[in-house]
């Protein structure tokens, strides 16, 4: 995994676990340099290989950056962090919880174009019908929410949760 964070640290993008060090590198350099984002190469640290492992863990209280964040992009994050493990939520039901009720589409945009891996639960986000759709394939997204407990039959979903707007 490859790792952009602020002195806080917070994290600016990260990875998805790779084999091969130099594709982690690019998906982060090509995201950073979308977001106009200059980084450097530091050595690792203690404290970077803890915050991989709260990454890795699951941990959805990894601080992440506001920078070169849109407001709406930072909502939408904030919301999908707080599908808990189990649960799912449509792209209509994020849209609604950050009151935006009619941008389910670009929500769905963001699901699919962050670079916050494992820290956003975006394969909690499932579509209206209660299918999975898609993350990197519908399969690998059935089976992060299936690990998770979450049931389904028949390719869909079993059960929704709702999350309510606020903090």
């Amino acid at each position: 995994m490859t790792i952009a964070y602020t002195e806080g640290p917070e994290v600016v993008s990260n990875s998805t676990v790779s084999k091969r060090k130099a594709e982690s590198e690019e998906m982060i350099s090509h995201d950073l340099k979308r977001r106009n984002i200059e980084a450097r190469d530091i050595s690792e640290s203690q404290r970077l290989q803890d915050l991989a492992t709260r990454i890795l863990g699951g941990d959805v209280t990894v601080p992440i950056s506001h920078f070169a964040i849109s407001d709406f992009r930072w909502n939408v994050f904030e919301f999908v962090r707080r599908i808990p493990k189990g649960k799912v939520a449509s792209y209509s039901d994020v849209a609604r919880g950050i009151g935006k009720p009619r941008s389910q589409r670009a929500v769905g945009t963001i699901m699919a174009t962050h670079c916050l891996s494992y820290i956003i639960p975006c394969h909690r986000v499932v579509k209206n019908d209660l299918s999975p759709g898609k993350f990197s394939s519908t399969q690998s997204k059935a089976e992060m929410l299936r690990a998770e407990g979450v049931k389904m039959e028949k390719g869909r979903i079993r059960e929704r949760h709702r999350l309510a707007r606020g903090k």
